[in-house]
């Protein structure tokens, strides 16, 4: 590969990583702000990059996401769910649908997309080798869930729990009053990543 094209590749990537990320809604508005062109979409799981792919149509992507069961975002998903708790609460808060992969999408993953021209291949297979996400579950040489899991809970034991109402307080009572996140992602033992995702989401939910 030459420098010109590594260069154009860096830049795209540094372009679509540093893209506005939206968190995800069950609403055919929220998916209309999505452009319908194609490009290269990445989706994050409290804060940290999990799936990438390219799209012929970014919109049609997200939509599929949210429509298609056996969609390998909604797979990954799934794969993700493993404990009746998670279950549980997911059918306390919404009665029986959604789904408990569409409140996992809900509560803890983030998507951001960039128009890609040229070189949505090639920038997907970038993301996969820098970032270390997945195009589809199960890829062990790139993403391992269950391995992720267990390394990512043996450091923060609340990883991937469901947020509770006096946790969602404690934490915005420490970042009003100061606290740096990673101090508070240590204070809650969650990933920093999650502390941000979390923040917007109850940020969104106030101004509803």
């Amino acid at each position: 590969m030459s420098d010109k094209i590594e260069r154009y590749l860096a830049g795209l990537a540094d372009q679509l990583t540093t893209a506005p990320r939206y968190l995800f809604q069950l609403t055919d508005p929220w998916i209309e702000q999505f452009p319908d062109t194609a490009g290269v979409l990445l989706l994050f799981k409290e804060g940290e990059p999990c799936y990438c792919t390219e799209s012929a149509n970014l919109r049609g992507t997200v939509k599929d996401i949210l429509r298609e069961e056996h969609h390998p975002v909604r797979r990954l998903v799934q794969q993700q769910i493993s404990s009746s708790s998670i279950a549980h609460e997911a059918r306390a808060r919404y009665g029986s649908t959604p789904t408990e992969v569409d409140w996992q999408l809900e509560d803890n993953y983030e998507i951001a997309v960039l128009p890609v021209a040229i070189g949505r291949k090639e920038l997907e297979e970038c993301m996969i080798q820098v970032l270390g996400c997945a195009t589809r579950p199960n890829q062990p040489e790139v993403l391992s869930p269950t391995e992720r899991l267990r390394y990512i809970k043996a450091k923060h034991k609340n990883a991937y729990q469901p947020w509770t109402t006096e946790e969602e307080d404690r934490m915005m009572d420490l970042l009003r009053g100061g606290t740096p996140i990673g101090e508070v992602a240590r204070l809650l033992d969650r990933q920093p990543g999650a502390i941000r995702s979390r923040r917007k989401k109850v940020e969104e939910r106030a101004v509803c």
